[in-house]
């Protein structure tokens, strides 16, 4: 049976590390996955990570990779040696994609450690259909998150 413990995610949105382990101690006992964002990770350069990997919780490293394929496969790489459960990479073609599960779960069973989630992120919730337009794509945000 799985609880709500065990389903909810919580987001640390600060780039401040004290905030980001109060909230992680104010919430242990009733929260399992939390969410590590791009502003939160580089300002601590990772040590909420860390900290949760300390706490024994799931981390949702949400860095939405993007970049050539050799250099997202070494991300990757990098995101299961901190034991990740769960990581967001940017969908632009299949290949890599496809090269970095490969990757994800080559370390994994190096380390001999779960091959983390990855999520596929077509289009970011900023972008308006004008803006899609406005670098040279022809396709709605509803068209391209289908």
């Amino acid at each position: 049976m799985v609880n709500g413990k065990e389903k909810l995610i919580v987001a640390i949105d600060t780039n401040e590390f004290d905030k980001a382990k109060e909230l992680i101690d104010k919430l242990e006992d009733s929260v399992d996955i939390f969410k590590v964002g791009l502003e939160q990770y580089v300002a601590t350069r990772g040590k909420t990570v860390d900290y949760l990997k300390e706490k024994g919780k799931k981390i949702f490293l949400d860095l939405k990779f993007h970049d050539i394929p050799n250099t997202m496969q070494s991300a990757v790489r990098a995101a299961v040696r901190d034991n990740v459960w769960l990581m967001t990479i940017h969908v632009s073609d299949m290949e890599g994609m496809r090269q970095c599960a490969q990757a994800a779960r080559e370390e994994a069973d190096k380390l001999g450690i779960e091959k983390p989630i990855i999520v596929g992120v077509t289009v970011l919730t900023s972008l308006s259909n004008q803006d899609l337009q406005d670098i040279g794509c022809n396709m709605t945000t509803e068209e391209l998150a289908i």
